[in-house]
Order: C-alpha cells, then sequence, then structure tokens
C-alpha cells in the first residue's frame, strides 16, 4: 500500500499544534482507509470508487474537499496524528 507513513486515530484531548493538510505527504486515500480499518470513520462507497466518502462520484479523494474539511478537522481536534516513520 502507498504512504510509507504512520496514521493514528488518538484518543485523549491534549493540546497539540496542528497540522496542516496540505503538509501531509500520505494519500488521503491511505489515511482515510486506514480509519476505516480501525472503526473511527464507518466503511462508504467502494474499493474502486475514486472517492470513498461519495460512492459513484468522478472526482478522487486528493480532490474531495469534505474528506478534507474531515481529516483537518480530526487534526485540528487532536483526533488524527499523521506522520512519517523513520
Amino acid at each position: 500500500m502507498e504512504g510509507g507513513g504512520a496514521v493514528n486515530a488518538i484518543e485523549s484531548n491534549r493540546p497539540r499544534r496542528s497540522k496542516p493538510l496540505k503538509d501531509v505527504t500520505n494519500p488521503r486515500r491511505f489515511i482515510f482507509e486506514a480509519l476505516q480499518k480501525g472503526g473511527v470513520i464507518p466503511h462508504g462507497g467502494h474499493k474502486e470508487d475514486s472517492c470513498l466518502l461519495h460512492s459513484g462520484e468522478l472526482h478522487n479523494m486528493e480532490m474531495c474537499l469534505e474528506v478534507e474539511e474531515l481529516l483537518q478537522r480530526m487534526i485540528d481536534q487532536g483526533r488524527l496524528e499523521v506522520g512519517s516513520e523513520g
């Protein structure tokens, strides 16, 4: 699977500086699928869909504004931490 980074759902609400989603190098699809696998985001769409949030739509996960807003909100709230391994 692409990405090579780490995705963690965070349970605590400790204060932290938010990382802008635009600075995250992991593909949004990789992050979204990891959150689905962890039960943080409900499963939706089909694997072959371009956007797992909007089944049947032509846009992809990288261009979806709702996916961007959801992931950035989770980062801002301290519920999602995305970083590089190594």
